[in-house]
């Protein structure tokens, strides 16, 4: 259930951990949906957008930077290439 809201499955562990405390079997059931809601939340808060980051339970793919050289021409990175032992 964890993979298929973009949570943290050791983040579900906890909160499974933590409701079941507080609440019982009635938070054990409740902890996974208040947790996905709590991860919408902080992911539309620019401020807290980092943390909901850290309760996605798979890293964000960098942006690639796109250079500019002297001319003012972009150029897109070639990462295809960077990776290839055999290019030249």
């Amino acid at each position: 259930m964890g993979t298929s809201l973009d949570l943290s499955p050791v983040l579900v562990l906890f909160a499974l951990a933590f409701w079941g405390w507080m609440w019982g079997v009635v938070g054990m059931i409740l902890s996974v949906p208040i947790m996905a809601v709590t991860k919408v939340v902080l992911e539309n808060i620019p401020s807290t957008k980092p943390l909901a980051v850290l309760m996605s339970g798979t890293p964000k793919p960098k942006k690639h930077k796109v250079s500019t050289d002297i001319s003012g021409s972009t150029k897109e990175p070639d990462a295809h290439k960077a990776n290839d032992p055999y290019a030249a």
